[in-house]
């Protein structure tokens, strides 16, 4: 169920797709973010947002919490940081000017994970372009703003530190990686006790409950699935994300410039994301954000299925049975159509008769 809403919005974003239809999602995704966008820059003014989380005002713009905020802004950064870089866009200037946005507003919300995950997307696609000046500037350019400005990040990464160094005896509850800390290490040994199965969907919810008292999930996507569904339901989840991501990479193989080489970048870096924010967050719950992701990955077959058809790729499986299905009725037809003609005996002409 998790899965099921964005996944229907592939299958209907897919099915009803053109290549002009391509460019108007792109579009749509960038129109829609201008209320979040400013609704951030809003709280960040003001000093509201999340509050709950060790004192810092964490801004979450229009969702429920800031690591959805921060993965949403992350996903914005794949789409706008891979056009800015491909040489066939233009209004570059406004463009930087979107990035920088959303650059100061996935720092306001202290998503540590999410910090990592932008600049996994930023080193992947100034290398996958070329840039490789970027990755200095940019280096430089984040070191200055780190010591001029970025006392509250460092805080907050040394918070994390501290509690790994402490070491799994003395974990600290009212740390968001002490209790992450806590709740692994007790997932991870009741896993035993069900490990190809699991322990049932949202058991570990309720044993959020059993150690904390409220309603909590592990914080960790592959926890989760192995401890709700065991070895098959983390084999499964794994397939899932390995053939999402060879759908991305499918066009890049070919190394063509265009659109179809820039969705196939921006996918594979919005499932880096995921992949990512899955290690210490419940991105399977978050129906707001996985709707980009699958919306992205509809644009991504689309591609790939015209590119198959015109050579550039090679078809998929069900693709090529299909065609040999096909050209084997075809020809079983001809063969039955040469048989009649030869069984059925030479009729006298009229003249003739």
């Amino acid at each position: 169920t998790r899965l099921a809403a964005p996944f229907f919005t592939y299958l209907i974003i897919s099915d009803m797709l053109d290549r002009k239809m391509v460019r108007q999602v792109i579009t749509a995704i960038y129109a829609s973010s201008v209320i979040p966008i400013l609704y951030g820059f809003f709280q960040w003014f003001t000093g509201q947002g999340n509050e709950v989380t060790e004192g810092y005002v964490r801004v979450n713009s229009s969702f429920f919490h800031p690591a959805h905020f921060s993965m949403y802004l992350t996903f914005l950064f794949c789409l706008a940081y891979a056009e800015f870089l491909d040489p066939q866009r233009t209004n570059r200037g406004l463009r930087l000017v979107y990035i920088a946005a959303l650059v100061a507003l996935e720092v306001s919300t202290y998503t540590r994970i999410s910090w990592v995950a932008m600049g996994v997307c930023w080193v992947y696609l100034s290398w996958v372009y070329g840039k490789r000046g970027y990755l200095l500037a940019g280096g430089i350019l984040f070191a200055f703003v780190l010591v001029a400005f970025g006392g509250g990040i460092v805080e907050r990464m040394l918070d994390a530190g501290e509690v790994f160094q402490a070491g799994n005896e003395v974990y600290d509850l009212n740390s968001s990686v002490g209790w992450r800390l806590y709740f692994w290490d007790t997932i991870t040994q009741r896993f035993w006790d069900h490990p190809w199965l699991g322990h049932g969907a949202g058991s570990s919810v309720m044993l959020g409950v059993e150690l904390f008292g409220i309603e909590a999930a592990p914080h960790n996507g592959y926890l989760r699935v192995a401890y709700e569904t065991g070895f098959l339901g983390l084999a499964a989840f794994g397939w899932v994300l390995g053939t999402m991501m060879w759908q991305g990479f499918r066009l890049i193989r070919r190394q063509r410039a265009g659109e179809l080489s820039l969705v196939s970048h921006v996918y594979v870096t919005m499932t880096l994301t995921y992949v990512l924010l899955n290690a210490t967050d419940n991105i399977l719950e978050y129906y707001e954000v996985a709707i980009y992701q699958w919306a992205i990955l509809s644009l991504v077959e689309y591609n790939n299925l015209h590119a198959a058809r015109a050579g550039l790729i090679a078809q998929a499986r069900f693709e090529e049975e299909l065609r040999a299905e096909e050209e084997s009725v075809a020809e079983a037809a001809a063969l039955a159509s040469d048989d009649e003609l030869e069984a059925e005996p030479p009729r006298p002409s009229r003249r003739g008769a």
